[in-house]
């Protein structure tokens, strides 16, 4: 497996050096350019080494805890690298580790499997894309609010 995390992670002491060691893309969201050439690097070494990806969504955690809107970039590397996206919700995370905390409260977050989705790679277009990311984005809301 390899991971795609955001660049700022880079710089978490010891956690950053962890992310490297284990060979993490790291991806600079300011600058389309050098994400889109991170995220061409991750879909590569999935598709020559048929590993996984793992990515968040939705880029980054939720200030208020709600769902945000997702970003492409995992939906455009699984169109390039030919490989199916597994939806797995993580439901609780932030009641526990808020985003602006440096540490976690003790509690349960819960893992839902919600879908196997096809690669998108027979259609890679830009609209296919955007409406690949917006079904993805309704069977998360979906799930979140049943879990309510």
């Amino acid at each position: 497996m390899t991971v795609v995390a955001k660049r700022e992670m880079a710089w978490i002491p010891l956690v950053g050096l962890g992310c490297w060691l284990m060979g993490f893309h790291f991806v600079n969201r300011t600058n389309p350019t050098t994400a889109r050439t991170s995220m061409r690097a991750a879909a590569d070494q999935v598709r020559r080494q048929d590993l996984s990806l793992l990515m968040a969504p939705e880029g980054t955690r939720s200030p208020t805890g709600l769902l945000q809107p997702f970003r492409l970039g995992a939906f455009y590397a699984s169109a390039d690298a030919d490989a199916p996206i597994v939806a797995i919700l993580v439901n609780g995370a932030d009641k526990l580790f808020p985003r602006q905390w440096a540490y976690c409260r003790p509690g349960t977050v819960t893992l839902e499997l919600l879908t196997l989705m096809p690669s998108g790679a027979a259609d890679p277009s830009r609209e296919a894309i955007h409406a690949r990311a917006e079904h993805l984005r309704a069977l998360y809301q979906a799930a979140l609010h049943e879990a309510d």
